[in-house]
Order: structure tokens, then sequence, then C-alpha cells
């Protein structure tokens, strides 16, 4: 942080937020500070305020989302009653290597702040679904109409539990950590994350509390199942290690002619290896009972009774579901093509299953305060 301390302004929160949809290539940016720092202690200026709003729409954001625009101060007596702007308190170090730099003095809280951020305002279904987009290979696009397929995540769950556990004790951070329990890295769309999160969240929020969960997990092809494909990897949406599971979520995309050959090639060669595929349809993903039943497919692969689950579980399970597809549910979801990725292969996870948790409040209370939006083009995972 070397430009004038008194000019110096750190977007954070919605803003920050916003930020990172707009701008598929923020990880690009340069972190700072390079040492830990202490924010100055000063009112937000007119010249920073008008500098701040010029760099977001630079880096792709929409003129008309900027304002108000949310800023960190040190103090109370910093913060500045302007409609323009919204003051937050930040009286700690700002950790190295935690804002990304636009210039002239001015940056954006880094995605692993933007965890913490959220953890003080959103619901827990909520928070869980944004730790998987900050940790994903997926940004959904500012109007929420869409999603950008990212090289590379803006940051990992280990990177953000390791910025957490060295901040002193701060609101939302043990919210933050809890959550981050059930998140996993490499989500490459919005329907993979939708359909890991029924796995991976608590019981008492309607998921199977399925542990050691992966996402765009590579398996190399071996053995005899090297002359059933052309591909030396293969790469799984969700893998569940107890059964060898790969769960895949499969978009009208595969039902093309030449996507359905690639995919059947794929199939033979995971079961020459041991693997169990898991595949799930969206008219079964929008179903309540067919969905059911694909959950009951995963736990009878991994040996699990259904009967250790607590009465009125599948309720609950439901309401999680319709949270997860809360975006789409009551429309008919778009027939869409493959999203070109940056990277070739298909993605997958590896994941150790283990139910857990106790009965509680239904997650359809975690539904009221959903600020982002991912349309049914999302549907398909452009694999």
């Amino acid at each position: 942080m070397h430009h004038r301390d008194m000019d110096t302004l750190i977007i954070s929160h919605a803003t920050a937020r916003l930020f990172y949809r707009a701008c598929p290539t923020a990880h690009m940016l340069p972190r700072a500070p390079r040492h830990g720092a202490a924010l100055p202690d000063h009112a937000p200026t007119y010249a920073s305020i008008s500098r701040a709003q010029r760099a977001l729409v630079a880096h792709g954001m929409d003129p008309a989302s900027v304002f108000p625009l949310d800023v960190l101060v040190l103090s109370q007596a910093s913060k500045r009653r302007l409609s323009r702007i919204r003051c937050h308190r930040w009286d700690k170090p700002l950790p190295p290597r935690s804002l990304f730099d636009l210039g002239e003095g001015i940056y954006v809280v880094g995605p692993e702040l933007c965890a913490l951020q959220a953890a003080s305002t959103m619901e827990e279904l909520e928070l869980i679904e944004y730790l998987f987009e900050l940790c994903a290979r997926y940004t959904p696009t500012a109007d929420g109409k869409d999603y950008i397929p990212l090289v590379r995540p803006l940051t990992t769950g280990k990177t953000i539990e390791s910025l957490l556990r060295a901040l002193p004790r701060t609101v939302g951070k043990a919210r933050a950590l809890d959550a981050l329990r059930f998140a996993r890295d490499r989500s490459r769309s919005p329907m993979e994350t939708a359909l890991t999160m029924t796995l991976t969240c608590p019981v008492r929020l309607g998921g199977l509390g399925l542990r050691d969960v992966k996402m765009d997990h590579r398996v190399a092809v071996t053995g005899d199942a090297r002359s059933l494909t052309r591909r030396s990897s293969l790469y799984f949406d969700t893998f569940v290690e107890r059964g060898n599971q790969n769960i895949e979520y499969q978009s009208e995309y595969h039902l093309q002619p030449q996507q359905a050959a690639t995919d059947n090639e794929r199939r033979h060669a995971l079961r020459a290896m041991g693997y169990t595929m898991v595949e799930v349809s969206k008219q079964q993903f929008f179903d309540e009972m067919a969905f059911r039943r694909v959950l009951m497919a995963i736990l009878l692969n991994a040996g699990i009774p259904a009967s250790r689950y607590p009465d009125g579980f599948w309720e609950k399970q439901d309401g999680l579901r319709r949270f997860v597809l809360r975006r789409w549910l009551d429309e008919v979801p778009a027939q869409d093509g493959p999203k070109p990725s940056p990277e070739d292969g298909s993605s997958d996870a590896t994941a150790d299953a283990s139910p857990g948790g106790a009965a509680g409040t239904t997650p359809e209370t975690a539904a009221g305060a959903v600020s982002s939006a991912v349309s049914k083009t999302c549907t398909a995972t452009g694999r």
C-alpha cells in the first residue's frame, strides 16, 4: 500500500462481491500488503471515491452497481455519512496479501476477507454456497444470468482457513470456519455446486453429511482401461470415496451424439477401473422423489443405511434441494450447450462418506436473504 495514505480506499463487503463476479481475471491482480499493515485512519475523500468508481468500471463492473460503495475505515471518526458510500469499521491489522491492488491507491478486499464479511450477514446455507463460489472454477456474472469459466479459482478453502485462523477474535470468524467444513474447492458450475451441497451439508440442514468430498478430481487411466478411452486421465464432478462413486450431473449437452459417444467410452473405462457411476439428470434433480432415489443409491453404494438418518430428514433434504435450485426451480431449465473450459478435461471430486449431525431447523429459513442469482443457463456443466 504505497500510495499516499490519505487517498487510500479499500472496497469491501457487497461491492467486493460484485467486483469478483464482474472481473473473471481478478486472480491476476497484484496482492497487497506485502506485510501486515494497519488501515490508514482517515475518512474517504471525494477524490478516492471517484478513483474507486473508475477502477471498478475499468475492471468490468456495471456503473449502475458501483454505488453505494462499501469501504473499510479504521475508526468511527473516519466514517462519512454520504449516500454514495457505506463505511464499515475495521480496526485490526490487514493480513499480508489480503487485498487486491486496483492501482491509484484503490484496493479491494481479497476473497478470504469476503468470506469473513459474508459470514456476518448471510444465512448458513447461503454462506456455504458462497464459499463454494469463492473456491470455484467459475464465477456468476454480475447480473446473475450466466457464469464464466475461470482458468483457476480465486482462492482455496485452505487459504481462507489459514487467513481466518491468523486473525484475532472477529465477528464472523467462527461462522465462516464452521461453514467452510461443508464447502469444496474447484466446482466448475453452479449446478455442480448445487448437487455437491446436497452431499456435503450437515444432516441438520438436509445434507447427507458425507465427508472427504473433493471436486474436479483427476484420476489416471490405468491397466486394461487404457484401451477403452483416448484420454490418459479423467476428471469427476464429485467423487465419494466410500463406494468409489463418481457423481455426475448430466446436462442436455451430454445428449449430443458426439458427447454421448465420448461419455460411453468414459463409463467403460471407469467401470473397468472399479468406479461406480451415479449420473443425475436435470429431470431427476428437479423432482423431489426422483432425486431422493438418487441419494438412496449413493447411500446404498457407500454402505450407509438410510435408517441412520433421523425422522423428518427427507423433508429437510427436500428443503435443501429447493434451496440450491431456488434460482430456477419454478422455471423450465434451458437446454444449454457446453461451456468451453480454459483447460481440457472434465471435472471430478473425491470424497469420504460419513453421515453426521442432528436434526435442526429446516433450510427453508436460510433462503430468505439471498442476494446472488444464477440463471437456468447454469444447468450445463460444460463437459
